[in-house]
């Protein structure tokens, strides 16, 4: 029987640090790649009426192809992805491709048949 463990690889946990994702482009300052995480909460300090960080990564208006990479640093198998839209917004992404190597200028896109995915 061919059959492995399936564990998070540590994107909602932090195992995979803040310097380990980067993105083409953010909205706000509060809304980087280090925001494009599970299960992350926007929050607002009542006391100084100042937004403290916003509850997922946002693009950039004007990125016409907006991506978000994830180094793991050491070779990992993904077997599922799961998204999520920002928790005090309607922004979210309705559709993404997946790109993989072993650096960013080698990248190959995930194919099934001959169709990227």
């Amino acid at each position: 029987r061919d059959w492995f463990e399936l564990w998070p690889l540590g994107m909602e946990s932090h195992v995979v640090l803040d310097f380990q994702l980067s993105a083409s482009s953010s909205k706000y300052s509060l809304s980087g790649a280090d925001k494009g995480r599970l299960n992350l909460n926007y929050t607002f300090n009542t006391n100084t009426s100042k937004i403290e960080t916003y509850g997922g990564w946002i693009a950039a208006d004007d990125d016409s192809v907006p991506w978000l990479q994830v180094d793991f640093i050491t070779n990992v198998t993904i077997s599922g992805i799961a998204t999520q839209g920002e928790d005090e917004g309607d922004a979210w992404v309705t559709s993404f491709e997946i790109s993989y190597g072993y650096s960013k200028n080698s990248l190959q896109d995930y194919q099934v048949d001959e169709q990227v995915k």
